[in-house]
């Protein structure tokens, strides 16, 4: 009778790097496809901070946000989603 190899700590671990990097990859799929749903539509966002030449912010929704135009920290603002990329979302301001 064969007993099924011990799993080593250096085994175990780079199975547990695989598995977690494949699940940041779905988890990366899925808030892309989520954030492109919401494309030309208008939301609410709370300004929060400066980021390179940008003003970000969160949405009701939890979108990340960056707008190029200025507007103070703190105060919540209509924005229009028109671009969504692997990593930002970008909006225009409303009105």
């Amino acid at each position: 009778i064969r007993r099924p190899p011990r799993s080593t700590p250096s085994n175990s671990s780079a199975a547990s790097d695989v598995y977690k990097r494949q699940l940041q990859e779905l988890a990366d799929d899925f808030s892309l496809e989520y954030r492109k749903m919401f494309i030309s539509k208008t939301l609410d966002m709370v300004v929060e901070e400066k980021d390179n030449g940008f003003l970000c912010g969160y949405t009701q929704n939890y979108i990340r946000v960056k707008i190029f135009e200025k507007v103070p920290l703190g105060n919540i603002v209509k924005v229009k989603i028109e671009r969504v990329e692997k990593d930002n979302t970008f909006a225009t301001l409303c009105g």
